[in-house]
């Protein structure tokens, strides 16, 4: 998946050449809140966190205000399991996941240095102790604002269904689950 990302985006900036289009990298911080999943015989609680996003991509391609980037996000959540036979936990760790999509955006012209989008995302998350790679999709909201002609810094906020993980050691299915997440955003167009 993430060969397809890289080269997705490097023949995106071949086939969309445009005067207007411009690369760009943009880096996010943020808070990640994961909904409870379950399986059969578990019931899973996560707890918030912070979470860390890189981003490169294309913006303004062939002058439309369509902008595509593949990104990468990493969250380490804290949760508990929790036996559905009697509510004893059954076990308390961290799951790390990481995210990979490739995401279209939709930036508004406003015709000042604020620019409104919405977006949607494709792609597969990679959580530990699950059995393979779960497809997962996004929904994008947000703001930049162009601090100057390179640099702008933003705000974006994310929604995600996840597909319920396959438990790599038990063989135990999960449900899908939704995630939130609120990110600050600093971002470079070259």
């Amino acid at each position: 998946m993430k060969k397809i990302l890289i080269a997705t985006i490097l023949s995106s900036i071949a086939s969309f050449a445009h005067a207007d289009t411009r690369a760009y990298v943009e880096g996010a911080v943020g808070w990640f809140d994961s909904k409870d999943t379950s399986s059969s015989t578990i019931n899973t609680k996560f707890d918030s966190d912070v979470n860390y996003a890189a981003e490169i991509g294309l913006k303004d391609i062939a002058g439309t205000g369509i902008r595509l980037g593949g990104s990468y996000t990493y969250v380490d959540l804290d949760y508990k399991a929790y036996r559905t036979s009697n509510g004893t936990v059954a076990e308390s760790s961290k799951a790390t996941t990481k995210m990979y999509l490739l995401n279209a955006y939709y930036d508004f012209k406003t015709g000042t240095e604020l620019t409104p989008f919405v977006g949607l995302g494709l792609g597969q998350s990679d959580t530990d102790g699950s059995k393979d790679n779960e497809f997962v999709y996004a929904l994008h909201g947000g703001a930049r604002y162009n601090i100057t002609n390179n640099v702008y810094v933003g705000a974006k906020g994310s929604f995600l269904r996840a597909n319920g993980i396959t438990d790599s050691e038990n063989g135990a299915k999960f449900s899908d689950h939704n995630q939130y997440s609120v990110n600050a955003t600093l971002g470079y167009e070259f």
